[in-house]
């Protein structure tokens, strides 16, 4: 009743594990590409801002719908322009976060002087020029979605603090 879609009965073989894990798959794809084609269920409603029938773009929208219900770290890669930061909102709409602040980081475009800062941060005179306290974007998205934009960009050093904090 929960999903289910086969059994091993102990004491069972790899081959028997992997074939049924297959079959699981091969069953999971077909309801998807069912779903498609009859266009209702991932495809339906709740994402106007993502829009396209072409197969590339219903996987997309599949992937979204299957990840959204999901606690953990998303990495969304594509080219300039293809809709990261909307598939990235679609996410955040759709998951059980969605009530609370989404926050897009530009690293590439924030200094590297102020980028710590900007995430975690800082209190009054920690730095020249530090006049007052100020609530990291980290702090300010709890219990939300904060969106990483060109991560890649940022110096090493940065790169590894901010893995660091993510684990």
């Amino acid at each position: 009743k929960q999903g289910a879609v086969d059994y091993l009965v102990k004491p069972f073989t790899v081959d028997q594990l992997f074939d049924s894990v297959d079959a699981a798959l091969a069953s999971g794809r077909a309801r998807d590409r069912a779903e498609l084609a009859r266009g209702t269920g991932v495809l339906d409603g709740g994402l106007p801002e993502l829009a396209g029938s072409s197969e590339a773009m219903r996987t997309v929208l599949l992937a979204i719908r299957r990840l959204a219900p999901l606690d953990a770290p998303v990495l969304i890669v594509g080219e300039t322009g293809t809709g990261k930061e909307l598939a990235a909102r679609a996410l955040h709409r759709l998951s059980t976060r969605g009530d609370a602040p989404f926050l897009t980081i530009p690293c590439a475009a924030t200094p590297e002087e102020l980028f710590e800062s900007e995430l975690f941060g800082h209190e009054r005179g920690a730095f020249t020029g530090a006049v007052r306290a100020r609530t990291g974007l980290l702090e300010q998205a709890e219990g939300g979605t904060v969106l990483l934009t060109e991560a890649h960009a940022l110096p090493l050093p940065i790169q590894a603090r901010l893995l660091a904090m993510l684990e």
